[in-house]
């Protein structure tokens, strides 16, 4: 659920002219419920087997697509709006906030590549490594940062952004 609230939000905030978008959104519910299913029908329901489950693999990539999403359509609004600072059309706060957006869902797509490589040696050595375990931690922990900055930025924080030079040159972005 709270994956799909990530492509809702995804699609209403960065592609809400988009007809596709809404078609992805229902896409990506399509593949985590069908990978659900196949994981319980398989017998694995916690989806622990990604090398001899299909299921796993298509819920990983139901989970995956909104987060890729909206990491790219974050970071393209973000070159838009980063042109429109130094004219005065977007706020630096809110440029800053879409670079944020896009980093945080850069940050949950490098936890989901972790998060495979925990479970496929979860599978072929039955353990769970500490190393992978602070990596995973760490992004996630990153995302959380970021996510935070964004929606709930400081006062320092946004003081800080507000005194940044906005003359930067225009075609850079």
């Amino acid at each position: 659920v709270g994956v799909l609230a990530v492509a809702v939000f995804a699609r209403r905030v960065l592609e809400s002219d988009e007809d596709w978008s809404r078609w992805l959104v229902y896409g990506c519910g399509l593949l985590i419920t069908a990978g659900l299913v196949l994981s319980l029908v398989e017998g694995d329901p916690g989806g622990f087997y990604p090398l001899r489950s299909g299921a796993f693999w298509l819920e990983w990539i139901g989970l995956l697509l909104p987060f890729v999403w909206m990491g790219v359509a974050a970071f393209v609004q973000f070159g838009k709006a980063r042109q429109r600072v130094p004219l005065g059309f977007c706020e630096p706060l809110h440029c800053h906030r879409l670079l944020l957006l896009s980093l945080f869902a850069l940050l949950q797509v490098c936890g989901f590549f972790i998060w495979v490589a925990l479970y496929i040696i979860f599978e072929s050595q039955r353990q769970w490594t500490a190393g992978m375990d602070l990596l995973y931690a760490a992004t996630d922990d990153l995302a959380l940062v970021t996510i935070w900055l964004a929606f709930f930025p400081p006062a320092r924080y946004r003081s800080w952004i507000e005194r940044q030079p906005a003359t930067e040159d225009i075609g850079k972005a």
